[in-house]
């Protein structure tokens, strides 16, 4: 989840730089933001169930830019090299 945007809107608060950080803060405690936003939960599922078909960590950003933009405004989430 460090690797992807989120897209929630959410990226619009510093302390958001990816969807991990919707479920953990930097101390790895459990954040109730992201258990409480349907967008973070389905793009968590998605980046779970795409993962478990074998896709790399680059198909499953490139697939999460492409279904999830325009949602809100994503956070600055580097590109992923795999």
């Amino acid at each position: 989840l460090a690797k992807l945007p989120c897209y929630c809107g959410c990226g619009q608060d510093p302390q958001f730089k990816n969807l991990r950080d919707c479920f953990l803060d930097a101390d790895g405690k459990f954040n109730s933001h992201g258990a409480n936003c349907g967008v973070c939960e389905e793009e968590a599922m998605d980046a779970f169930t795409w993962k478990k078909q074998g896709m790399s960590d680059e198909q499953i950003r490139d697939r999460i830019d492409k279904e999830y933009e325009g949602r809100g405004k994503p956070t600055d989430t580097p590109p992923v090299m795999d």
